[in-house]
């Protein structure tokens, strides 16, 4: 699978579209923040199929400037 396969997917902009709209980038998830982007400490566990959505997780958080 080609990473545009998957970021233009369909099913996946809509659900960035959603948290746009629900200005989910502008709640603070983070006490660090640089002006633009939140930073967390992620801790994933997982391979196979399981490590595909973890990735496609990643993503969506990036998208929403969560780092």
């Amino acid at each position: 699978m080609k990473v545009e396969q998957f970021t233009h997917e369909a099913a996946v902009l809509n659900i960035i579209s959603q948290l746009k709209e629900e200005k989910i980038y502008e709640k603070e998830f983070s006490d660090v923040i640089d002006g633009v982007h939140q930073y967390v400490d992620l801790v994933m566990e997982g391979g196979g199929v399981l490590g595909v959505a973890l990735a496609g997780y990643v993503y969506v958080l990036e998208q929403m400037n969560i780092r």
